[in-house]
């Protein structure tokens, strides 16, 4: 399988995260990522998106580089990972990605950071989980302010964190196919179950990412 996506086609006519700048839309940011979706009504019952079709070298490395963690990770389909992060952040390539939410209103424990858009909160619990993380990627405060300046600039880190949660959702929530684990990564493990819809179609847009990634 090719794991360097160097081609992605139009899959859909319309982009749905605010970030690109082309269309408005009424943003969910709830859970542990976030994204931005029309109603039903305007979205037609779907979530609508926008592949790229020419990614960058930086997509391409980021993309390579989260195949490869969520594969020592033990992810029997690495491209979950690979999908999250299309569907976030178009794997870096939208132009303000670095920190999402305050434009909601939301406070700065609140937002959203890096490629795969978490939560410091979220990236406290995976490194409760996996104490070796401070360690392996050199922290030494261990303050909120490390973890997130560290999720906005460290990449690699960023994208171990999204893996693990992912681990996380399997192993303690009992999230086991791709389509559940996206939805709770998107709503969180509790939101998942109480706004079915919203995760239904936040997973359908990471599969068909996914789809798209192993056609390459």
């Amino acid at each position: 399988m090719k794991k360097t996506l160097s081609l992605l086609s139009l899959v859909a006519a319309i982009v749905v995260m605010t970030a690109t700048g082309i269309y408005s839309s009424t943003s969910k940011t709830v859970g542990t990522a976030v994204i931005a979706t029309k109603s039903d009504k305007q979205m037609g019952g779907g979530m609508a998106m926008l592949l790229p079709e020419d990614l960058s070298t930086k997509q391409n490395m980021l993309l390579n580089t989260a195949y490869e963690i969520a594969k020592e990770d033990g992810h029997k389909n690495p491209e979950l990972l690979q999908g999250i992060i299309l569907q976030e952040t178009h794997a870096g390539g939208l132009k303000s990605y670095k920190v999402a939410g305050q434009e909601f209103g939301l406070k700065t424990g609140e937002r959203y950071y890096g490629v795969g858009q978490i939560k410091v909160s979220a990236a406290l619990h995976v490194l409760g989980k996996y104490p070796e993380m401070w360690s392996d990627f050199n922290f030494q405060t261990k303050t909120n302010d490390e973890v997130m300046a560290k999720l906005i600039e460290n990449d690699k880190f960023n994208l171990a964190i999204a893996s693990k949660y992912l681990k996380i959702l399997k192993d303690d929530h009992g999230y086991k196919d791709d389509a559940s684990v996206a939805g709770a990564y998107n709503q969180g493990p509790t939101g998942a179950k109480t706004r079915v819809a919203e995760a239904q179609r936040y997973a359908n847009s990471v599969l068909n990412y996914m789809r798209k990634a192993r056609s390459m």
